[in-house]
């Protein structure tokens, strides 16, 4: 299928003429970052009507890979390979951790194995840019994307391991750009406007890492699954 999806920013006359170059340059960089967040959000948990499906919303994702864990075993370095274990072997070159920004500074950072050592790493290259990897894996920390194992609900996913390459963009036309006047309400209309669908190509390469219901037992991430989609 194929869905628009459509920024529009208008901008009232006498406003457009004594503002300064920077700041059509800033409506510009608005619209764009704009787009690119409402393409994470359908990527990430698009329902598949009128937007793109999202990954944690696929179908067809093995059983196997949809694991639930406990909040008490999220911070547990033992948790952890065995969730990345979960992940076929053919699948895990490229691989990445999406996750909580929340979770991953809570639970991750700091978590160190048997011998005392840090697992997670956080290297600031000579940019300044900052490169996060867990257990030699790159890690994707978002906000808003997904909910924070704290926050949510069972049965919510909480994380993801997926290669982002085995999910497609399909588009017939690229991000167009339009400015015109609008003479009713004297105002100039800035339109970006782009068309395309997306979904999985391979529903193999992906594991969801949901909330594990809570239980007088307590939990480990080894148990089975709750069923799979978002």
């Amino acid at each position: 299928s194929y869905h628009k999806l459509q920024v529009r920013v208008a901008v009232e006359l006498v406003a457009s003429v004594v503002a300064l170059p920077v700041f059509e340059q800033t409506i510009a960089d608005n619209i764009a970052e704009a787009m690119v967040k409402a393409l994470d959000v359908a990527i990430i948990s698009g329902s598949g009507t009128g937007q793109p499906r999202g990954i944690i919303n696929h179908v067809n994702i093995p059983a196997r890979q949809v694991v639930p864990v406990a909040p008490e075993d999220f911070g547990k370095y033992a948790t952890w390979p065995e969730l990345f274990a979960k992940m076929p072997r053919p699948y895990r070159s490229g691989m990445v951790l999406i996750v909580n920004d929340a979770d991953w500074h809570k639970y991750i950072v700091g978590m160190v194995d048997s011998t005392g050592q840090p697992v997670a790493r956080v290297n600031y290259g000579l940019d300044g840019s900052i490169e996060e990897r867990f257990l030699g894996r790159e890690v994707i920390a978002v906000e808003g994307l997904l909910p924070s194992i704290d926050e949510v609900s069972a049965g919510n996913v909480v994380a993801i391991l997926c290669r982002l390459e085995d999910y497609m963009v399909n588009s017939n036309m690229a991000i167009t750009y339009r400015r015109y006047f609008d003479e009713d309400t004297d105002e100039w209309i800035s339109k970006a406007t782009m068309i395309a669908d997306g979904k999985l190509a391979d529903p193999n390469g992906v594991v969801l890492i949901k909330k594990k219901a809570e239980s007088n037992g307590g939990g480990s991430s080894g148990g089975g699954s709750n069923g799979n989609g978002g």
